[in-house]
């Protein structure tokens, strides 16, 4: 089934380069990143400044414009929300351009807004039901003792939460149960630990989660409630760099940076429930429970068209209660564990002309 769902975007990117290798047209792609780190810029928008072509860039920061036809000079325009605007001269010659540009961050100023609409045959809106929340949101959003993923989505309309002691997503009525919860694409069974009161996503290593709360296409069916799709970060392409936060409820390590033709990114977390109620309370009445979680991702340019990425996860809770009988051995203590272990390959594959 792996390589059944591999195929597809081969033929597809076959079926554009016959088209486009017809002499008459050419098509346009390339990969979209952030000029500071590396990362992807999902939702850049690419286009030819007064025609009707045009593309956004995909959750790997690339796009794709099929058929221009041939001729020019054509002004190609770069454009994402935050950043700086490439424009770049251009010239259809019948044969395919690879294009890859890094955006600078650029500050928003508070002037005029107009907004112009033009329509276009053809083209619909992918993103019609989702509310995608990214990394920086989640990280300011208002949250008890640390941030959270699911607390930050309750903050959203539609989502309610039945208490304050529970991060459960009740969407449109439907109990968590009937949420899809995807990590890179991979399920994620148990999404929460402490019977619901956190999320299992560490919130530093996530680029953004996006919420489908309708109308999500048939390869995330079996659902009738929502789906949430959450997407861990790149890693740092241009520099290492490392991060740790320490409070009383837990610890929690982000490393990521630059490998081989590609970037890392891996983080870990660990609360101290047993650790504290140890010092508190003594040996007889400590609260013998924790939890943990390991998500991370590798990504690989295998050229300058072709990518793959690992990503991983890796959670548990863990309650464990020894025996006071001094002659037991290990063997005598109840220990209890539930959780996830996840890992997940994706590529993205290219079609040469060969004549």
């Amino acid at each position: 089934m792996r390589t059944i769902g591999l195929v597809w975007p081969c033929l597809l990117l076959a079926v554009i380069s016959a088209f486009a290798g017809d002499g008459e047209r050419c098509t346009i792609s390339g990969y979209i990143t952030d000029a500071a780190d590396g990362e992807a810029i999902a939702g850049a928008n690419v286009y030819l400044k007064g025609e009707s072509y045009g593309a956004a860039a995909n959750i790997h920061g690339f796009y794709t414009i099929p058929i221009v036809p041939k001729g020019g000079p054509y002004t190609l325009i770069v454009s994402a929300i935050g950043y700086k605007s490439i424009e770049k001269q251009i010239v259809c010659e019948g044969e395919p351009l690879r294009l890859d540009f890094e955006l600078t961050e650029e500050a928003i100023r508070a002037e005029e807004v107009v907004i112009e609409a033009k329509r276009v045959g053809g083209m619909q809106d992918p993103y019609v039901g989702h509310t995608i929340v990214e990394s920086h949101m989640l990280r300011t959003t208002p949250a008890l003792v640390e941030p959270d993923l699911f607390r930050s989505l309750q903050l959203l309309p539609g989502v309610q939460s039945i208490s304050d002691y529970s991060s459960g997503l009740y969407i449109w009525g439907d109990n968590p149960s009937a949420n899809l919860v995807l990590l890179d694409n991979i399920e994620v069974y148990n999404p929460t630990h402490l019977f619901g009161f956190f999320s299992t996503f560490i919130v530093d290593a996530v680029r953004e989660a996006n919420l489908i709360k309708g109308g999500y296409p048939a390869k995330w069916g079996g659902r009738i409630g929502s789906v949430l799709d959450v997407t861990n970060k790149d890693g740092n392409r241009k520099k290492f760099e490392g991060m740790a936060e320490l409070s009383l409820l837990s610890g929690m390590l982000l490393l990521e940076g630059p490998v081989a033709k590609g970037s890392y990114m891996v983080a870990g977390r660990r609360t101290w429930f047993d650790q504290a109620t140890l010092m508190m309370l003594g040996e007889e009445d400590y609260l013998p429970y924790y939890f943990y979680d390991i998500q991370g991702r590798i990504n690989q340019d295998l050229s300058d068209r072709d990518k793959v990425t690992f990503s991983f996860y890796a959670g548990d809770d863990v309650f464990v209660i020894e025996s006071d009988d001094e002659w037991a051995d290990e063997d005598d203590d109840f220990e209890y564990r539930w959780g996830n272990l996840t890992l997940s390959y994706s590529s993205l594959c290219s079609i040469r002309r060969l004549y």
